[in-house]
């Protein structure tokens, strides 16, 4: 997956699950710190 791609899918969780904009946070940046991101 790439950096785009993952925002474009945080964008989605984030329009879809208004409430939950902390946790998707909290995805986005363990993927992002994680070793694994590319």
């Amino acid at each position: 997956m790439t950096k785009d791609e993952l925002l474009q899918t945080l964008d989605k969780l984030l329009a879809e699950n208004v409430n939950d904009e902390g946790l998707a946070l909290d995805v986005a940046i363990e993927v992002i710190t994680s070793p694994k991101s590319r």
